[in-house]
């Protein structure tokens, strides 16, 4: 069996513009969350509340992208093309927090959040 990436390069896209990701990204396409209920006599069952979809992790601060902009925007469509193929795709979102650069080594934290989002599978 031929080795096959699983991880590595990533590029990110908000509203048509691709932005410099760096270090580690994660993301959130669940929409729900279970939790297990116990009673004195067993397991009852489980209690399911929604989760919003989020990605999150580091962008390099080029200079040439508002930060300020970046926070006041609505987010229609940001698009996570990772290494192995997949494709995450979350519509309708907004920036979480507030994003605060760091100057001396030339990033921030971004934290995206959605109405959902939706996974694509690599073929």
């Amino acid at each position: 069996m031929a080795g096959q990436r699983i991880g590595g390069t990533l590029f990110l896209m908000i509203n048509g513009i691709q932005y410099p990701a760096r270090g580690s990204w994660e993301y959130t396409p669940t929409l729900s969350e279970r939790t297990g209920v116990a009673g004195q006599d067993g397991v009852h069952g489980y209690i399911e509340k929604p989760t919003v979809p989020s990605m999150k992790g580091e962008v390099s601060d080029f200079g040439g992208i508002s930060i300020q902009a970046l926070q006041q925007s609505q987010l229609s469509v940001a698009t996570l093309s990772l290494a192995n193929g997949k494709v995450v795709i979350g519509h309708d979102g907004w920036v979480k927090g507030v994003v605060t650069s760091q100057t001396e080594d030339g990033k921030y934290q971004l934290e995206l959040e959605f109405m959902r989002v939706l996974e694509q599978p690599s073929a």
